[in-house]
């Protein structure tokens, strides 16, 4: 029966399907990519994230990862504005996809406070395409080497020919559905569920919008849309694969992701999963698209349909695919080998698609003890930028980073072993702040690495805050 299964997997994964979706997504995550490291640069963000701060966080494992110089690093952005151009035009797209990658993960890999959801989900999505036959329609590579055999291709496309294998868009539709999955897990919580937050903290400090703003302003409205935000990261991958609701659903991610475009300030996310959105249409959907077009101009023009025949996948790319998948979902899922609240500690909070579930504030000071007994205090606006000091303030492992930096210091100034404390008071999605860190522990003794960090106390037990007017049913009420 193994075997049986095998072979069917095999021949649906090798079955020919029109490369024009892929083609299209290509454009749209090349232009989107070229306009975001753009901006980067016109809006001054090189000097602030790479050259003013003091000191960088390192991701454990990649402490030798540095910046470049200044112009060297606008150069490096700049250049990848021309990658996104040259992926959209579909010129050497399997290595535009790879620099695309390697670039943003470097970007990313500078200083830890860099991180974000969206920018991981690039660093992914355009791996993947390095692997994948993305320049094979409407790519400048196709029309170069049109007729000639995927064999003869340097870059690897099989650009005389406008299909691609079914299993390069299951690759792309499954990492997109990951994303939605454990970003709908995670908000399958209490606080997310019952209480509304953080949404209500978020959306009270913007009732003074238009329209919508009195709304915001009661807690009932962030109960129902936390509901609505949890319940479309579960279904929106199905009802895109759907035929029947492919249309009503795409209508419903762009109305989803311009609300949270307009509300929050969330980046290219919004524009980032709009556009894979369209990885869960019909393979041919752009060349039809383009036939109806064409056929308002011309009446007599007719599409031409792409042969489809069958290819059985070999069994290795199936396996490597069978790989990555398994990866994708482990690495979530790791939050399960740590004890305590992953949204209090945050270990293994990166890579897990846990989007927009918490609001955290910290305060954080350093007791420097010295070895006669006194003791100093460290204030880490000293030692970090604003943007630093605030992503530093409610996460334990740049605490202890901190913490390392500052013993360094003072031993380097020949004051010897010295140990260093943190009075770290957290607040979690408004809750009073409450200590993270074990005041009595010296982390300039501890190690950092992917073991569960016994200093970091007890996340808060109580419910969270709940801001603005009373709910709709109490404000009838008093009525």
């Amino acid at each position: 029966m193994a075997t049986a299964l095998y072979e069917r997997v095999a021949l649906r994964a090798g079955e020919r399907v029109d490369g024009a979706s892929l083609a299209a997504w290509r454009v749209l995550i090349g232009v989107i990519m070229a306009v975001a490291h753009l901006r980067f640069v016109s809006e001054g963000w090189i000097d602030a994230f790479y050259v003013a701060p003091k000191l960088r966080f390192a991701y454990w494992g990649l402490e030798f990862v540095a910046p470049l110089s200044g112009p060297a690093m606008t150069a490096l952005h700049l250049g990848l504005v021309g990658v996104g151009v040259a992926l959209a035009l579909g010129w050497r797209s399997r290595t535009m996809a790879a620099l695309m990658a390697l670039g943003t993960a470097y970007s990313d890999a500078i200083d830890l406070t860099n991180y974000l959801n969206h920018h991981w989900l690039v660093v992914l999505l355009c791996g993947l395409a390095a692997t994948l036959p993305i320049g094979a329609a409407y790519s400048l590579d196709g029309r170069k080497r049109a007729g000639k055999r995927a064999h003869d291709d340097d870059d690897g496309d099989n650009d005389g020919d406008a299909t691609v294998p079914a299993l390069a868009l299951w690759l792309l539709r499954a990492q997109v559905a990951v994303v939605y999955v454990f970003a709908a897990v995670a908000k399958m919580g209490p606080d997310w569920l019952l209480y509304g937050q953080p949404l209500n903290t978020w959306l009270v400090a913007r009732a003074d919008w238009p329209l919508l703003g009195p709304l915001f302003a009661y807690r009932e409205t962030a109960i129902v849309m936390s509901w609505t935000g949890m319940l479309y990261d579960l279904t929106i991958v199905g009802w895109l694969l759907w035929p029947r609701t492919r249309r009503a659903a795409f209508i419903v991610v762009l109305v989803f992701h311009t609300m949270t475009a307009l509300l929050f300030r969330i980046g290219i996310f919004p524009l980032l999963m709009t556009a894979n959105a369209t990885l869960f249409f019909a393979s041919d959907w752009p060349r039809r698209l383009l036939g109806a077009a064409t056929a308002l101009i011309r009446p007599t023009t007719t599409t031409t349909t792409l042969p489809a025949p069958t290819r059985r996948i070999a069994a290795w790319p199936l396996a490597l695919a069978g790989l990555y998948l398994a990866l994708q979902v482990a690495v979530p899922m790791r939050v399960l080998l740590y004890p305590g609240e992953v949204l209090w500690a945050e270990e293994g909070m990166r890579f897990s698609w846990r989007v927009m579930v918490r609001e955290k504030h910290g305060d954080v000071t350093l007791r420097v003890r010295l070895a006669d007994g006194r003791e100093v205090i460290e204030v880490p606006r000293r030692w970090l930028d604003a943007r630093q000091a605030r992503e530093m303030a409610s996460q334990s492992d740049l605490i202890l980073q901190l913490a390392h930096r500052v013993a360094a210091d003072y031993r380097g100034r020949g004051h010897g072993d010295v140990a260093v404390f943190a009075d770290a008071w957290v607040s979690l999605n408004g809750r009073a702040p409450q200590r993270m860190i074990d005041p009595n522990v010296d982390l300039a003794a501890e190690v950092d690495g992917l073991s569960a960090k016994r200093w970091i106390l007890p996340a808060p037990s109580g419910p969270p805050a709940q801001l603005g007017l009373v709910a709709w049913t109490d404000a009838r009420a008093g009525q």
